[in-house]
């Protein structure tokens, strides 16, 4: 057998078994692999979708709480360490971190709610949607809104969406959770700088939650002669 002849039948060999080997041929593609990584991405892309649920052990600790807000019907607790800013008519109550700057903040208003009368884990989906809808009729508003969605905290169910607007001359983002009892309707708003807002907004989650409905005290009746 020649040199020639025998290099011949080594390189058929070495083919031979390069073929048999089992490793799959590239084919420059990543394959199922990246499908599925993108798929589960997908899951959970758009992170507006779905109730916002917060942990009891997630929550900063409450002060003292105020009384007597909204005509008898509220008690609010602000976060251990805040400050009470004075009464406005603008709001129910007030929370600052200092008294040196004017965000973050937490603020808590009121409304008569036309519908519904309560909100609840059945209901709060659409009246999130709802909500968004009313606020795009607003256009004067420099912002409608981001990630309308039901909020579930340890002690009640609400609506939970952000906002951005200029206060004081600051670009503000206003983290807000609407509780509605009993025909009333309660914002709690956590304003802050964006770049803080993630730190901040658990604060403002603490106050929704620890907030206490009571009766309203009877209103005095008119003292003085009957006409």
């Amino acid at each position: 057998m020649n040199s020639s002849h025998a290099r011949l039948i080594v390189s058929s060999l070495v083919v031979l078994m390069v073929g048999c080997s089992g490793a799959p041929p590239a084919t420059g593609k990543k394959g199922d692999a990246k499908s599925k990584s993108a798929t589960a991405e997908g899951k959970n892309a758009g992170g507006s979708t779905g109730t916002l649920v917060v942990a009891a052990d997630s929550l900063p600790a409450l002060g003292e709480p105020m009384e007597g807000l909204d005509e008898g019907r509220l008690k609010a607790s602000g976060p251990e360490g805040w400050r009470l800013k004075p009464r406005d008519s603008a709001y129910l109550v007030k929370f600052a971190l200092t008294d040196k700057a004017s965000f973050p903040s937490i603020i808590v208003t009121g409304y008569d709610s036309k519908e519904p009368a309560n909100l609840t884990e059945e209901n709060a989906e659409g009246y999130a949607a709802a909500r968004q809808q009313e606020l795009l009729k607003e256009t004067t508003k420099a912002s409608v809104g981001q990630d309308f969605r039901p909020i579930k905290l340890p002690n009640a169910v609400g609506v939970y969406y952000v906002r951005k607007s200029k206060i004081e001359n600051t670009m503000i983002e206003r983290v807000i959770i609407t509780l509605i009892k009993d025909g009333h309707r309660y914002d709690v708003e956590t304003r802050s700088v964006p770049a803080n807002v993630q730190e901040y907004e658990k604060f403002g989650q603490a106050v929704a939650n620890g907030l206490e409905w009571t009766k309203a005290a009877p209103k005095e009746e008119a003292k003085g002669d009957a006409p």
